[in-house]
């Protein structure tokens, strides 16, 4: 939660939070995944390709919420799909028990990028897996069309991290801003679309 790379996320339903996630986004070797852990061989070598993961793997829902809405998974793990596209991500990854997988599998095309391993903190195994952002987005985009989003949308989001107030580029491990991360125009034209918005 403290890392400069992460992004607090809660989805609130009738004014009460529902859900919420934690992303951590890396470019680099220096900008830490909580998944680094447990897959520091799997993971480093797509770092070290100046490859941009995403790690999705620390969502929490309410029982009560999950319970009386099946969406809430779908709708939790949104904001993952908006930051690949502000970021320009390779790679979304989740660590999960290994009868999550067919969900992930099934969901959103992810492959195992590795078998269960001992996971810190928790009593059972996780598994690794990884969905391929420029490879199944638009599959995702037709199945899911509420996984769409605006350049503004993305930005309001993602403009600043939960613990940088600017330069999330930076705090990403990427040294500059690509062109093609935001779709169009620099983040002063962002803002002023904020502005507007």
């Amino acid at each position: 939660d403290e890392k400069n790379n992460a992004w607090l996320i809660g989805l609130f339903i009738a004014g009460e939070l529902a859900s919420a996630l934690r992303l951590h986004v890396s470019a680099s070797l220096r900008a830490p995944l909580p998944e680094l852990a447990s897959f520091p061989d799997v993971i480093e070598p797509h770092l070290k390709a100046d490859r941009t993961i995403i790690d999705a793997s620390r969502f929490v829902s309410s029982l009560e919420f999950s319970q009386k809405y099946s969406e809430i998974p779908y709708l939790t793990l949104r904001p993952a799909f908006l930051a690949e596209e502000f970021f320009a991500a390779d790679y979304i990854i989740a660590g999960c028990l290994d009868e999550h997988q067919a969900f992930y599998r099934r969901t959103y095309g992810a492959v195992v990028w590795s078998a269960p391993r001992p996971y810190p903190h928790f009593k059972r195994s996780m598994a690794l897996v990884a969905y391929d952002c420029n490879g199944q987005r638009k599959k995702i985009h037709d199945r899911y069309p509420f996984y769409q989003s605006t350049q503004v949308e993305r930005a309001h989001l993602f403009q600043r991290s939960s613990n940088v107030a600017d330069h999330v580029f930076e705090a990403i491990g990427r040294s500059g801003q690509p062109a093609h991360a935001l779709q169009s125009g620099s983040s002063v034209d962002i803002r002023a679309a904020m502005r507007r918005a």
